[in-house]
């Protein structure tokens, strides 16, 4: 199940990302936004991010 859900996660993050580029929005400060916020998480890995979003949309708000 979790990994099925991760899955769906990714499939949707590369369609958003795709949209976004389609119309121009992913610039530089999109993406180093994004490392930012990895950085504020102690996030170091793909697999750290996918985990961490997993615990965030199930409300462990801690992640």
């Amino acid at each position: 199940m979790m990994l099925s859900v991760m899955a769906n996660d990714i499939r949707n993050q590369k369609r958003n990302m795709k949209k976004r580029s389609d119309a121009g929005s992913v610039n530089w400060k999109y993406i180093e936004g994004i490392y930012d916020n990895f950085e504020k998480r102690r996030i170091k890995t793909a697999e750290e991010a996918i985990q961490k979003e997993y615990e965030w949309q199930r409300g462990d708000l801690s992640a």
